[in-house]
């Protein structure tokens, strides 16, 4: 594979957050998840938790698992709703793909690099952030349409980098269709 397209391949894919399979990422030696706000736990500026990524971070925190959420969100107050909904910490003023934030996430967690997983919705910034530092990289679908504008110009490209990756055959399948 190629240096640069290596950089946007994740090494997990899932249909949604609640899919992602926690005894698989446990079984890896993953102890903490950095998680994206927008698109992958909530819809964009929604503060509102689907049940079933409600359900999925309280078995993942009943199973021993720690969870950061990186944000650059300046909407602190929903931020904290949500992390506080799921039992997570958070970490503000993240420049995705950016290592400092990630890094910072996991200093919060108190956790080794090669001990946390991040888990977004975006190639250009969830997945580059994780490859550049290192760690393991979950792709989810985005909860919902609605988006930032800069984010929807940011689709556009990473649809071009997707299809590259799937033709070339580097684009893990998607894994867990059915919701644990």
């Amino acid at each position: 594979m190629s240096g640069a397209l290596r950089l946007f391949c994740p090494d997990l894919r899932y249909p949604r957050v609640s899919a992602v399979d926690l005894a698989a990422l446990q079984a890896r030696g993953i102890r903490g998840l950095i998680m994206d706000l927008d698109n992958t736990l909530v819809g964009w500026r929604r503060s509102d938790i689907p049940d079933d990524v409600l359900s999925w971070a309280h078995r993942a925190s009943s199973m021993g698992f720690q969870i950061c959420i990186a944000s650059n969100t300046r909407r602190y107050g929903r931020l904290s709703r949500v992390a506080e909904a799921l039992g997570a910490v958070y970490v503000t003023g993240v420049s995705k793909p950016r290592r400092g934030g990630f890094r910072a996430s996991a200093r919060k967690m108190a956790l080794e690099l090669d001990q946390v997983a991040v888990i977004g919705d975006q190639l250009l910034t969830d997945i580059l952030g994780a490859r550049r530092l290192g760690v393991l990289a979950i792709l989810v679908d985005r909860l919902s349409d609605r988006e930032f504008v800069v984010t929807k110009v940011n689709r556009r490209v990473e649809r071009l980098i997707a299809a590259r990756l799937e033709r070339r055959g580097l684009m893990p399948p998607r894994s867990g269709e059915e919701l644990h």
